[in-house]
C-alpha cells in the first residue's frame, strides 16, 4: 500500500477554496477544516507529499507516482522473474 498526502499550502488557502466554491455551508466548513488540522498532523505517516497549488501538476506528480509503483520490486513476481531468467 502506497499513501498519498494531498494538501494546500496552508489553512487559509484551503478555506479560500471552499468558500469559493459556494457547494458547503460555513458550517461544513468550518468541521472540513477542523478536520484537516487534525489530519495533518499525521502528514509523517504517508509515503508522498502533494501540496495542491495548481490542479494539472498535482494530477501529473500522481499520475507518477504511480507509474513509478509499477516497477517496485513488491509489484513484480520475483519468484517467477528469476525462473524466468534462469532458464531453469
Amino acid at each position: 500500500i502506497t499513501s498519498i498526502f494531498i494538501t494546500t499550502k496552508d489553512a487559509n488557502i484551503l478555506k479560500s477554496r471552499l468558500v469559493k466554491r459556494g457547494t458547503d455551508s460555513m458550517k461544513s466548513i468550518e468541521n472540513r477544516l477542523n478536520n484537516a488540522k487534525t489530519e495533518i498532523k499525521h502528514i509523517h505517516n504517508y509515503d508522498y507529499v502533494i501540496v495542491n497549488n495548481e490542479l494539472k501538476k498535482s494530477v501529473s506528480r500522481v499520475l507518477k507516482i504511480i507509474e513509478v509503483l509499477k516497477f517496485k520490486k513488491s509489484q513484480v513476481e520475483l519468484n517467477e522473474f528469476i525462473f524466468n531468467w534462469q532458464g531453469d
